[in-house]
């Protein structure tokens, strides 16, 4: 019995080892035939987890099945893993996947992975500045910023006025907009109808600095608009404008709307002044006695001569706020030129007339 028993204990000792032996075979050859993107997983995973060894074999992957895999893993929370991510990227060299990094780095804020993600758009050179340029024009504005910063990071040279412009734009550099001149519309009256109030703002003060004159079209408009500031920077830009305004401002000013507007209108036109003194002498005519009454007031402000006389003409108008207009109109028109005209008027049958010339002699 003791030998039996012997037996069967150095049988089941041989059996365990026999068991573990198989076992560890097969842990190291399902190891073995793990795939490379399980591989990288588990690098991540270790990553997570501190180990910088893994760390920096992720890093170094070289292997181009893996890129959907570390594409997916530029989403990770872990900058560091990040950034060891772009670099793997930029290691594969496989330019497919650009765009996707570009876009994913569009709301990066760790420095870490900014600083690896600009070495490695520059090992790709030019595709990824033709993933980047377009993103300087993008609907939001830190996209705008970012993409102006990773450019100039790689030390992009525009090739012309018009990627020039749109630099200057994402990186909100208004004095370089007005140094860069006429070329800065295409990229500043868009910005006009900005959702951003800053940024529609300094577009609006930018172009009358510049005094485009594509931009009085656009502008205009924004006289109506229902926050005052916006319709100050656009009456002063208008006016730093000039003549070009005139056109877009008349038709402002004789076609239905609120009135508010076309006093707006007619304002803008005094200030600008003698290039607007044709087209308010012909909205005397119009048949809206409110659109004659501003023509008439912002003629007064502008204080041409030439006003006069169609001015009197006016003050046959039979509206009462029409004619009080006229007079304060023609007070200030009068000159020496224009004292022959008032004296001939004194001798007309309607009082209002009569009244105004005295106010031209006065």
């Amino acid at each position: 019995m003791p030998l039996l028993s012997l037996f069967f204990s150095h049988f089941n000792l041989f059996k365990f080892q026999i068991v573990s032996a198989v076992f560890l075979v097969f842990f190291i050859c399902s190891c073995s035939l793990l795939s490379p993107t399980a591989k990288v997983k588990k690098q991540i995973l270790r990553a997570n987890g501190g180990d910088q060894e893994a760390l920096t074999r992720l890093a170094e992957i070289t292997d181009p099945e893996i890129l959907p895999c570390l594409v997916s893993a530029l989403r990770n929370s872990n900058p560091d893993i990040r950034s060891a991510v772009v670099s793997a990227i930029g290691n594969i060299g496989e330019t497919s996947v650009i765009d996707t990094v570009v876009t994913l780095m569009m709301d990066e804020e760790e420095e870490q992975v900014n600083t690896a993600a600009v070495e490695v758009f520059k090992r790709f050179g030019p595709p990824a500045i033709e993933a980047l340029v377009p993103y300087l024009q993008h609907k939001k504005r830190h996209y705008r910023n970012k993409s102006a910063e990773l450019l100039e990071q790689m030390e992009w040279q525009s090739e012309n006025d018009s990627e020039k412009v749109r630099l200057l734009f994402a990186r909100e550099d208004w004095d370089g907009l007005i140094g860069a001149g006429l070329a800065s519309g295409e990229v500043l009256i868009p910005a006009i109808s900005s959702r951003d109030v800053e940024i529609s703002l300094q577009a609006i003060k930018t172009l009358g600095e510049i005094r485009h004159p594509d931009a009085a079209e656009t502008l205009t408009p924004v006289l109506n608009h229902q926050i005052k500031v916006f319709q100050t920077e656009a009456a002063a830009a208008l006016e730093k404008i000039g003549k070009p305004a005139v056109e877009p401002l008349l038709m402002a000013l004789i076609r239905d709307g609120e009135r508010f507007y076309h006093e707006r209108a007619a304002e803008v036109l005094g200030r600008i002044g003698t290039p607007a003194v044709e087209s308010l002498i012909a909205a005397l005519k119009n048949n809206d006695w409110y659109v004659r009454a501003q023509a008439a007031l912002a003629l007064g402000k502008i204080g041409d001569p030439r006003a006069v006389e169609p001015l009197l003409e006016l003050a046959h108008d039979r509206n009462p706020y029409v004619y009080d207009k006229v007079y304060d109109a023609v007070g200030l028109c009068s000159s020496p030129e224009t004292i022959d005209i008032c004296q001939a008027a004194l001798e007309d049958s309607m009082k209002n007339v009569r009244q105004a010339a005295i106010w031209g002699l006065s």
